[in-house]
């Protein structure tokens, strides 16, 4: 009856929200109780998130929901443009049951990427209904912005799931990111969600072991103390590490995408997820970043060394241009950026 639910929803419809993020396996899960108005039942939903450790230019989303009685509803895959921030749209559309949107960025005609998006479903998700959504309020204006929906038919009690499989790939490092980003989400869902799952956690787990991290706890144990900023300590050591290496890619993770340049990109402000600063890499990657992994991490601290040797000669260059003295590469502070 035209009620959905997405981030807007009325908080009132929503109860025993959780959301965890387990490091260790690089996974993010959110589950709550959606109840909607109109005494339409409650639906129980739960995802998980991850981009893969391994293969990095693939990513998935699992979602599961258990209806409280029988119903039927519609579910809808979206590539939201409302992310692509400082961007012109190339073209979207549907390949193969897939969808997929493409942006360049500003300014720079030479570089393009792409987004796949693919999805699997159990018993009761019709995947032969999939059809493109137009004109809802659920998806973004924005000229990119592209949604695939699924009919859905709810049993009482009986979990449906539905994995969403995603590829992306740019010119930055791939001759030809369509068909590098059309291939990432097949390989995604022919490894389905379980063995996506495992070499994402099993990466994880060579990048970051257990020892390469400081602990806190009692010696011989894994009790910490009562100190809550002992307690505070811990958690950082292994969160702020975590989010440095995962901007980082392997060397398991570049041999995956056959030599593909994946490991030249230092770290951006606001690493993977953030348009800080338009996600442009400044000077405290080297300062601030880089040295909290050179020597727990050296195989992952490469990638700052590795952006400086391949921009050299564009460093050369800029010594030529007017801005060479700017007073900002003089002052770190917050302004201060060096190329």
């Amino acid at each position: 009856d035209g009620t959905y639910l997405d981030s807007t929803v009325d908080n009132k419809t929503i109860s025993d929200f959780r959301s965890t993020y387990d490091f260790k396996a690089g996974v993010l899960s959110w589950s709550y109780q959606w109840t909607p108005a109109g005494n339409r039942g409650s639906y129980h939903i739960s995802y998980k998130l991850f981009a893969n450790k391994l293969h990095v230019n693939q990513a998935v989303v699992d979602m599961t929901i258990v209806p409280s009685r029988d119903s039927k509803a519609t579910v809808v895959n979206v590539l939201d443009g409302a992310g692509a921030v400082r961007t012109d749209f190339v073209e979207s559309g549907e390949d193969d049951g897939a969808i997929f949107s493409s942006v360049r960025p500003w300014g720079i005609p030479n570089v393009q990427a792409y987004v796949y998006a693919n999805m699997t479903g159990s018993d009761g998700v019709n995947l032969s209904s999939r059809r493109l959504v137009s004109n809802m309020p659920y998806v973004s204006s924005n000229e990119s912005s592209i949604a695939q929906s699924v009919k859905v038919n709810f049993s009482a009690n009986k979990p449906v799931r539905i994995t969403k499989f995603v590829g992306g790939a740019s010119t930055d490092a791939f001759p030809n990111p369509k068909q590098a980003a059309r291939e990432a989400v097949s390989a995604g869902m022919e490894a389905g969600y379980l063995g996506s799952l495992h070499a994402h956690i099993s990466e994880w787990a060579v990048v970051m072991p257990d020892h390469s991290v400081d602990r806190f706890t009692y010696p011989g144990t894994d009790t910490l103390p009562s100190d809550p900023h002992i307690v505070d300590s811990a958690i950082s050591a292994v969160v702020s590490t975590y989010y440095l290496l995962q901007n980082t890619a392997s060397k398991n993770a570049t041999n995956a995408v056959s030599g593909a340049p994946v490991n030249v990109d230092s770290i951006s402000v606001g690493g993977l997820s953030s348009e800080s600063y338009a996600g442009q890499v400044f000077w405290d990657a080297d300062v601030w970043m880089q040295p909290g992994l050179v020597v727990s991490h050296p195989e992952a601290a490469q990638r700052t060394t590795n952006y400086r040797v391949a921009r050299y000669p564009q460093a050369l260059a800029n010594i030529e241009t007017a801005y060479a003295g700017s007073k900002n590469d003089t002052y770190f502070g917050p302004s201060a950026a060096i190329y």
